[in-house]
């Protein structure tokens, strides 16, 4: 009796895991946590790289760490559950907690399942923020009457290859009210339109396009979206009270609204 009541007692302090857990939601998020910096894409010690079941599986130089079915001969465990600093995994940082091996071990135990798809995690020093940018050649398309320069070849091109057709040219008045709702945020007065309209010069588009630029309402406009970036905000919301934290951010708000009218680059901005 007291046996099983033993027995009983050491069961339930057993942490529950499901019995065939699930790879991608349940076993690879610990591998992450506890394995990839030595076993994942830019590190593989040991030659044994963990950031696929596929790669676990292949095992390291000393050969393989997880058995299908057979938790007791795969070394990955035996190297998580050890008690010896010079043994266990991870040797730095936290243990894994006793969940996180009975995840493990039932994983194993349950035969190791995983995607056939899965792909192994990217180097982050492979984003595209980190490579030098590449002027890409421009394209020379022959069927396109009204290309006017390369943005215009990569559109005509990319039309093509999808099998689009290319829109008809808006009229006058419709440009500028794009132009001027994208550029300040407000549509032409009734004087600007007559006056584009009645503008016979070949680079009238031209000379409007650099009106709105120089329009102070170009850097409110523009400057919001910077500000909605960094969340920017005088107020705690429905309380109308002044942020206490933030007295004087109107004068950070003034700044990027007034480094976009004077053209100020991007580059000069961060560093300010």
């Amino acid at each position: 009796m007291a046996t099983r009541i033993l027995l009983l007692v050491v069961t339930a302090l057993q942490p529950a895991v499901a019995a065939e857990p699930d790879y991608d939601r349940e076993v690879k998020p610990i591998l992450r946590a506890h394995c990839f910096r030595c076993h994942g894409v830019r590190k593989q010690e040991a030659d044994l790289r963990l950031d696929t079941a596929a790669a676990a599986l292949k095992g390291s130089e000393n050969g393989s760490v997880i058995v299908p079915r057979q938790p007791d001969k795969s070394r990955l465990l035996h190297r998580v559950r050890s008690q010896d600093k010079e043994t266990r995994m991870p040797p730095e940082g936290a243990a894994l907690s006793a969940r996180e091996i009975a995840t493990l071990t039932a994983w194993i135990g349950s035969g190791a399942k995983h995607p056939d798809d899965e792909l192994p995690e990217s180097d982050p020093t492979d984003h595209w923020a980190f490579r030098p940018p590449v002027r890409p050649a421009v394209p020379r398309p022959t069927d396109s009457a009204w290309i006017r320069n390369p943005i215009d070849a990569f559109l005509a091109t990319q039309h093509r290859q999808q099998g689009l057709v290319h829109s008809h040219s808006a009229p006058p008045a419709v440009l500028l009210r794009r132009a001027a709702l994208d550029l300040v945020g407000l549509p032409p007065t009734p004087a600007e339109l007559t006056a584009f309209l009645n503008d016979q010069r070949p680079d009238r588009w031209d000379h409007a396009i650099n009106r709105l630029l120089q329009n102070p309402r170009h850097g409110e406009r523009w400057g919001r979206h910077w500000m909605d970036v960094w969340r920017y905000s005088d107020w705690y919301g429905y309380q109308k009270q002044l942020r206490n934290s933030s007295r004087h951010i109107w004068r950070w708000r003034d700044w990027i609204v007034e480094s976009l009218n004077a053209d100020k680059g991007y580059d000069r901005m961060i560093v300010e």
